[in-house]
Order: C-alpha cells, then structure tokens, then sequence
C-alpha cells in the first residue's frame, strides 16, 4: 500500500495552481555566481486555489504572529524565520501575509536574496476557497545567498532572539512595501485580480 510522505500537504478538494517566473530585467539585479539555492535569474511565483476553506489557514487569520499561524510549508524544507506578518483584505477574501525562508538542515540563515520568499495565505469571504500564494522576491540590501550570509542558530519564535534582533531581520521587517523586487504592493495588487469561481 502506498504512503503520503507529506500527508498535511495533500490537497484534500480539487486545486489550482498557476505559477511562474519573474521576468522584468529589474528584477533581477543581483549576481549568480556559484549558488546552489539556485540563481537570481530563477526567482518564481506560484497561487494555489484550493476549494473549501482550509481549517489551517482559518486559525492562521486569527495569529498574532507568524511563527504562531506557522502556516509556511515546504514538502523538503521547514521555515526558520516568520518577519513582516501583516493581516490582509483583498478583492476575494481575507488573508495573512509574511515573508519566509526555508531550509532543511541546522542552519538558520538571516533574510537574503537567493531564500527570501513572500507568502500570502488566505480563505474567501463566502469560505468556499482557500489561497496560498508564495513569491520569490529580492531587496537590494540584501546579500546573495551564498558563504558570506550569517547564520544565528538559536532560537527565531523567541523576541530576544539574535536572529530577530539582525539587522538583515529588521531591515526587511521594517523597509516600505515597494523596497523589494517585485514590490509587496505590487504582489498584493495581482492578487487582488483574482476571480474565484
């Protein structure tokens, strides 16, 4: 008989997904040199639309925080950091918003471009879809991933932590929406343009 690995990942209604690449040349203004989370040039974006409204999603709009919604999922990596966790009303329903980056070893990397990720989670006002989207997106403050990015392996869901005392953290927890490449306004205003039916 065959096993789910990753059984909280399977969708269990009928999903959509549309996806794809960034490909404005301003948005990729970083070098590519030797990385292995892939190049600047790769940056991507994926919308899943899920029928129903996922039980998940629901108590993750009630969070006071990211690290407590801890609704970022990765079928090979887990989330280490949770900045900029921002309640959300679009065009189509209510939603959370955070930035996230994922890794599957013992490292806890500060935000940098090559990992950072923009997700925005959210369910429809009449509850009838879920939508979980996820953009790669870069800062032009921030390092290319690669031997040169910090890493605080201690303990993110903690304030005192070191790693949300960073200045890398704080940088992309308190910069203007438009500051990344693409901006989150931006982001959120193709999101509004959703039509669920």
């Amino acid at each position: 008989m065959a096993r789910t690995m990753f059984p909280e990942y399977r969708a269990q209604h009928p999903l959509t997904r549309l996806y794809g690449q960034w490909t404005n040349p301003s948005f990729v203004s970083y070098p590519s040199r030797g990385l292995y989370y892939g190049g600047a040039q790769h940056r991507g974006w994926e919308i899943d639309v899920e029928r129903g409204a996922s039980p998940r999603v629901l108590r993750g709009l009630q969070a006071k925080d990211g690290y407590e919604a801890d609704l970022g999922y990765a079928l090979n990596a887990s989330p280490r950091i949770y900045p900029r966790f921002r309640r959300k009303q679009f065009s189509w329903g209510k939603a959370v918003s955070f930035l996230v980056q994922y890794q599957n070893d013992s490292t806890n990397y500060v935000p940098n471009n090559g990992m950072l990720l923009y997700e925005v989670h959210g369910v429809s006002y009449d509850q009838r879809f879920t939508i979980r989207a996820q953009f790669g997106l870069t800062h032009p403050r921030l390092t290319e991933f690669g031997p040169t990015v910090r890493d605080h392996p201690d303990d993110t869901f903690k304030l005192e932590s070191r790693m949300r005392r960073d200045r890398d953290y704080l940088l992309v927890e308190k910069c203007p929406d438009n500051a990344f490449q693409p901006g989150l306004d931006a982001i959120d205003a193709m999101l509004d343009t959703l039509k669920l039916e």
